[in-house]
């Protein structure tokens, strides 16, 4: 048998600059001892390692567990607990392998079959993933982490359904587990049930107050259903917990955007460029809300910086035109526009954007072909055929306006003032 390796340093005073917790350290202590003892102990150098592996200090459990597994190659539990560290080193490969022997020894182990599956969700192969959660299931049906981890792999099949009776099992198991809440609440969330998954998210809240993930999963269904108001309070709650997230301030200032609250919309999105100064995304976003408040120059050169960032945003040179269509600036509008189609040469609204411009200047032939385009991308939207009826109109192409006043109130389908004097126009061009 190989000489085990010994050369570890697990003292009290090394764990104690390592801020392990206090009764770690004692019984790190305690089988460094039993070993200095009986060098050739399996079981001290398994639980020195398993005192290791809960301290986090994974290469050096791995040790531990090599010296036991070397002095006993039957010691199931070490390979077991090696692949723990494995894992939490992200070394994959070398986990399975001890799996695979953990299953070989004792083939009816059920936490071995669910790390596999475990590994492969992390790996993306959820297939693999289920079948072996679903065997850990089978031998042990009453732990609520395999069902859990189950859920997991739904998730990454969006069978929410499936998702909702795993969690229901887990709670049913575990009623204090404010994961399973957060989860569930999220799976309810996503097929529509936002009452009921508000529901959830407050339970979990109620068990776990200053979770992060709860206060801003329950902000983002509070937008949903357009209350804004307590979104902003839970995302506020949130962001004392957590100041750096990135996401919390997006979605707050979100909220506020909803509520035409722009300037402390401008407040988070600017907080957020702290975090990520090169972040395209909010600088357009700040330019949208200035946009909204009608500080034109403002936004304008929020989205010169985003696109300074990003020269392949098409909308926020879609943007920046609307921006300078506002202030008359009608040559640089059709250019903004125009990169933005060139950008996105399906962008509905940056044609439509543009021939409204061509109308301005009362280039209405051209005007007519953008409109006309935008037709072609979506013949069920209304706007471009009142816009291009003008144009004909305008050219005293009367047939041709007739027709697309009549396919925009076909389309638009309401009876107010604009559809009353779009049939005015038609019986005035009938005539």
């Amino acid at each position: 048998m190989e000489d085990v390796q010994n050369n570890i340093n697990t003292s009290k005073t090394e764990g104690s600059e390592r801020n392990l917790d206090k009764e770690l350290n004692q019984a790190i202590d305690y089988y460094s001892k039993l070993i200095e003892l009986n060098p050739r102990d399996s079981f001290a150098y398994f639980q020195r390692g398993n005192s290791l592996l809960k301290a986090g200090l994974y290469d050096e459990a791995i040790i531990d567990f090599n010296n036991a597994i070397l002095l006993n190659d039957n010691f199931t539990f070490a390979f077991y607990k090696r692949a723990l560290c494995f894992i939490g080193l992200k070394q994959y490969k070398l986990a399975l392998e001890d799996l695979s022997e953990v299953i070989n020894q004792s083939p009816n182990f059920p936490f071995a079959y669910l790390k596999i599956g475990e590994i492969h969700l992390a790996l993306g192969e959820i297939e693999i993933a289920l079948e072996n959660i679903n065997k850990s299931i089978e031998l042990n049906p009453s732990y609520p982490q395999s069902y859990f981890q189950r859920a997991l792999c739904y998730f990454k099949q969006g069978k929410y359904e499936e998702i909702i009776s795993d969690l229901s099992k887990v709670i049913a198991i575990d009623s204090k587990n404010h994961e399973a809440y957060i989860n569930r609440g999220i799976a309810l969330s996503n097929i529509g049930k936002y009452a009921e998954a508000i529901k959830d998210l407050s339970t979990a809240l109620k068990i776990e107050p200053k979770s992060v993930s709860a206060l801003s999963h329950r902000g983002l269904i509070y937008s949903k259903v357009k209350n804004f108001s307590k979104a902003i309070d839970d995302f506020s709650n949130a962001v004392a917990i957590d100041p750096k997230n990135l996401n919390l301030l997006n979605n707050r200032a979100s909220a506020f955007i909803s509520m035409g609250k722009y300037s402390q919309a401008i407040e988070d999105y600017q907080k957020a460029l702290e975090l990520e100064p090169n972040n395209a995304r909010l600088y357009f976003n700040i330019g949208s809300a200035y946009s909204n408040m009608e500080l034109y120059p403002e936004a304008i050169i929020h989205f010169d910086k985003a696109i300074e960032l990003y020269p392949r945003f098409a909308q926020a040179y879609y943007a920046r035109g609307l921006c300078n269509d506002a202030l008359n600036l009608f040559k640089e509008a059709i250019f903004d526009f125009s990169k933005a189609l060139s950008l996105e040469p399906k962008f509905l609204q940056a044609y439509i954007a543009r021939g409204n411009i061509f109308m301005k200047l009362k280039y209405y032939s051209k005007a007519s072909e953008d409109y006309t385009l935008a037709i072609e991308l979506n013949p069920k939207n209304a706007t471009p055929y009142l816009n291009r009826a003008m144009a004909f109109r305008a050219e005293n192409r009367n047939d041709l306006a007739i027709e697309d006043f009549s396919a925009f109130l076909n389309l638009y389908n309401k009876n107010d003032k604009l559809a009353q004097q779009v049939e005015e126009w038609i019986i005035t061009l009938q005539r």
